[in-house]
């Protein structure tokens, strides 16, 4: 089930392991560099190149597309709410624990320049904004520098299509259609993924030599210990605080089979059936479990908030960014919510959340493919946390619903 489902990052992790092994051998010899830069670097680079000519129209049809989809949630009223309320507490409280971890445990020095450029004068904070979440002529979204106006942008068109209803069926199919096209060229491309790492790696590690490589073991050493801190003590104290003593020992009884379905298959769909028989047992009313788990699993995602910020930290170290300040992490925690509460539910929504990383702080569009080969190293214990983090946002939300009494007396009481 492993090699089936996590066949694609091992073929890849595959493809880094070559690079290295071909850069190290590569790096010593006076023909190593021409080789490497001449030869090795440009298969690496029209891999890339196809990735970036993807990725505009892939948001915006996946993005408009998962809008146009979405119904009406004025039904669900104050569950919805709380909901809300408690997928983006968790994902903060996720995305400090990782920034506080990683302000003071390093994982490295700087390797990498950043792309030389003269900076324009600092502009005012308005302006900021302003240019932070819209552009001013349409052909600029049509730029992988322009990720968040081009989101919000697909956000309204998809708003738009929902809106018209019937009116836009035509537009709307179209687009479900140019969506799944889309997906299927990721696909496509994604073939020539482990010959591509392979290049681009043996590159970087005939180039800038090893240190480059172990920041990025330190990074998924890092985010293992985190994520297993956080799966076992803050996921108690999520549950201890919605259940008390009782409903803490029944979700240690219960959770086990989801998470270890997450784990193995990489996926918070496959493990809905297990978390909802879970929090059945914990003793969660079928009216909330049955609302939150199948939401959760789309648009709840602690593990990814962890992610996120691994991400960004590995790139801010290796291109010199000083992350830990004040405006660092403000950014950091916004674009891991949008990574774990709405990119999360998108199509390819991963990707989107990687292009918002490089896009919003400026780095290299290059530090794409060392982002990218962090999320599939921690990818499955990220989603061990994301789907386990489903059931106990369902017996939060009940304390915020019901009191804090809400837990039957007997296990599995409640249909």
């Amino acid at each position: 089930m492993i090699l089936k489902n996590y066949r694609l990052p091992l073929l890849l992790l595959a493809g880094m392991l070559i690079g290295l092994i071909v850069g190290s051998i590569a790096e010593p010899y006076s023909w190593g560099h021409d080789f490497l830069t001449s030869w090795v670097k440009p298969i690496g680079q029209i891999f890339l190149n196809l990735l970036f000519t993807v990725l505009v129209p892939l948001v915006f049809a996946s993005v408009a597309s998962a809008v146009a989809r979405f119904e009406s949630t004025g039904r669900l009223g104050p569950l919805f709410g709380y909901m809300m309320l408690v997928f983006t507490i968790t994902g903060t409280i996720a995305s400090l624990l990782m920034l506080t971890v990683l302000s003071w445990w390093h994982v490295g020095g700087n390797m990498l320049p950043l792309t030389t450029q003269t900076l324009p004068e600092p502009a005012s904070m308005s302006d900021q904004i302003v240019n932070a979440l819209t552009v001013n002529d349409f052909w600029e979204l049509l730029s992988r520098k322009a990720m968040l106006p081009l989101i919000i942008f697909s956000a309204l068109f998809g708003l738009a299509i929902q809106q018209l209803g019937h009116q836009a069926a035509y537009i709307r199919q179209w687009l479900f259609d140019l969506n799944a096209v889309m997906m299927k060229l990721v696909d496509l491309v994604m073939w020539i993924a482990p010959l591509g790492l392979m290049a681009w790696f043996a590159y970087l590690r005939g180039t800038y030599g090893s240190d480059l490589m172990l920041t990025l073991g330190r990074s998924v050493a890092v985010f293992f210990v985190v994520s297993a801190v956080y799966y076992g003590v803050f996921f108690s104290g999520y549950v201890w605080w919605a259940a008390g003593i009782q409903g803490l020992r029944r979700f240690w009884r219960c959770i086990v089979p989801p998470s270890l379905v997450a784990f193995g298959s990489g996926s918070s769909i496959a493990a809905i059936p297990l978390n909802l028989e879970a929090a059945r047992l914990i003793g969660v009313p079928r009216s909330i479990r049955e609302l939150v788990i199948p939401i959760g699993a789309t648009i709840h995602m602690d593990g990814s908030c962890l992610s996120a910020i691994s991400k960004i930290a590995l790139l801010s170290t290796v291109y010199g960014f000083q992350l830990h300040t004040p405006g660092g992490w403000a950014t950091a925690l916004g674009i891991a919510l949008l990574s774990s509460i709405v990119m999360s539910g998108i199509p390819g929504g991963g990707k989107v959340g990687e292009l918002l990383i490089i896009s919003l702080f400026g780095f290299p569009i290059e530090g794409l493919i060392l982002i990218n080969a962090l999320g599939d190293l921690v990818d499955s214990p990220a989603t061990a946390v994301n789907s386990v983090g489903d059931s106990v946002a369902c017996m939060m939300v009940t304390r915020l619903d019901q009191g804090a009494h809400w837990l039957p007396a007997e296990q599995g009481a409640i249909d």
